[in-house]
């Protein structure tokens, strides 16, 4: 009964860290979920960019009826506009990548945090474990090495009194 209270106590300690972990795990899918739903959000505005592009296209000057020195200036303007607005878009997205990725960083440093002083706390735990480990044994040599000396008494005691019997 004793071996088997030892046992239940004993495994107690383990279950609440199997759940932590699970927490860590499940935080871990919704910083990817999160990143995920981020990154299709920056292709829907690249979308919408390239339809607004396509509009402006037919807006902006007609071509038809300028000479080839304008038609090419229009067209590197178009050009250099188009660009401009990519490099904002991708700038864009990229800022968004980065404030997730910053946030998921100090999440997980939270984490790590937490789960140093969990070591340390539960390294505390072994030590004071090992003490008292330390002590039953130190107390079971103790009386192990009291009990070889009753055990001696004894038997000298036994000879002495089965001598005096054999004397008389």
């Amino acid at each position: 009964m004793d071996k088997d209270s030892t046992k239940k106590r004993g495994l107690s300690w383990f279950r609440p860290s199997i759940s932590k972990d699970n927490q860590t795990e499940n935080n871990l899918d919704t910083d990817k979920d999160r990143i995920q739903d981020l990154q299709d959000e920056n292709l829907e505005k690249v979308d919408k960019a390239e339809k607004i592009e396509k509009e402006n296209d037919s807006l902006i000057l007609s071509k038809d009826k300028q000479d080839k020195v304008v038609q090419d200036l229009i067209v590197s303007l178009e050009n250099l506009i188009k660009d401009r607005q990519l490099i904002i878009y991708r700038n864009r997205s990229l800022e968004d990548q980065l404030s997730a990725a910053n946030e998921t960083i100090s999440r997980m440093k939270k984490d790590l945090l937490k789960k140093e002083q969990q070591l340390q706390e539960k390294n505390k735990e072994i030590r004071e474990l090992e003490n008292s480990l330390t002590n039953k044994q130190m107390s079971y040599e103790q009386l192990l090495e009291d009990y070889k000396e009753f055990q001696e008494n004894s038997n000298m005691e036994y000879e002495r009194i089965s001598a005096q019997l054999e004397a008389e």
